[in-house]
């Protein structure tokens, strides 16, 4: 966007959504609203409402059928004005994965990684889904991905540890859940509350 205004409030939306937990994906979309209301071509906006309605689905946290239906009109309009955005495919997976239209969802999150091969987001929101149906030897692949590109996330190591005790995965299992405590041990030092 050229204007200013509504790019100030776009970072203020990223800044909640960057915080991940339930209770600041409301605030973060009500200053994505506040962007778009500025420039409704702001695709970006478009997309991180799409995102932050995406973390309220992944947790299932006060998720209602509005709520899914504007994640998926969002993500829309985000790739009517970019088609070439990650974070609006992964949105829209989650939300078809949400609906149990999983195929859908694999070829959204399939997208979003051949958009950007170093998206976390894509890999551990794509392993989260196919732990989920029970494609497990692709959930550990992905986590393990995902792992490489944000090494100190706790929850990504968390879940990869659950998904090779799922294939039967027990040496690599046990390393894994090391890496995780100290993972947990060092989110714990910088955020005592989380």
């Amino acid at each position: 966007t050229s204007n200013a205004e509504a790019y100030d409030l776009y970072l203020r939306g990223q800044a909640h959504l960057r915080d991940g937990t339930d209770t600041e994906m409301n605030p973060a979309i009500e200053f994505f609203r506040e962007a778009i209301r500025r420039d409704e071509r702001f695709a970006q906006a478009h997309a991180g409402i799409a995102q932050a309605q995406a973390v309220k689905g992944l947790w299932r946290v006060g998720m209602t059928q509005a709520d899914l239906e504007e994640a998926l009109a969002a993500s829309r309009r985000a790739l009517e004005l970019e088609p070439h955005m990650p974070e609006a495919y992964i949105a829209r997976a989650q939300m078809l994965s949400l609906q149990g239209r999983t195929n859908e969802a694999y070829q959204d999150f399939e997208q979003a990684i051949r958009l950007n091969p170093a998206s976390f987001e894509a890999h551990y929101h794509f392993a989260r889904t196919c732990f989920q149906v029970g494609d497990f030897e692709r959930a550990v692949s992905l986590y393990e991905t995902a792992t490489r590109l944000r090494p100190d996330d706790f929850q990504a190591l968390c879940l990869l540890e659950g998904a090779l005790l799922k294939i039967g995965r027990a040496e690599q299992h046990a390393e894994v859940a090391r890496r995780a405590m100290q993972a947990i041990d060092r989110q714990l030092a910088i955020d005592p509350r989380d």
